[in-house]
């Protein structure tokens, strides 16, 4: 039985998916104020605790809003 891989089939799904999620801004408006202020929100690839513990800074906080992408599962109809 040969083996086909289709790894480089997931690095560009991925790639584009994470182009479509990447930099995506949230605008905030304060009513008391009616400041604008602009969130960006990045996005990053891999499993969730090495994403979170690569975000926390010295104080123990996390920088977010983050979109994180992480492969679990995938299947290829034969």
């Amino acid at each position: 039985m040969k083996f086909q891989s289709y790894n480089k089939e997931l690095e560009r799904a991925t790639a584009q998916l994470m182009d479509a999620f990447n930099d995506i801004t949230i605008t905030r408006v304060d009513r008391e104020t009616n400041e604008t202020l602009n969130i960006r929100v990045g996005c990053v690839n891999g499993t969730r605790s090495r994403i979170m513990k690569s975000l926390e800074n010295r104080d123990r906080t996390i920088e977010l809003p983050i979109i994180a992408i992480s492969m679990k599962n995938f299947s290829r109809d034969s």
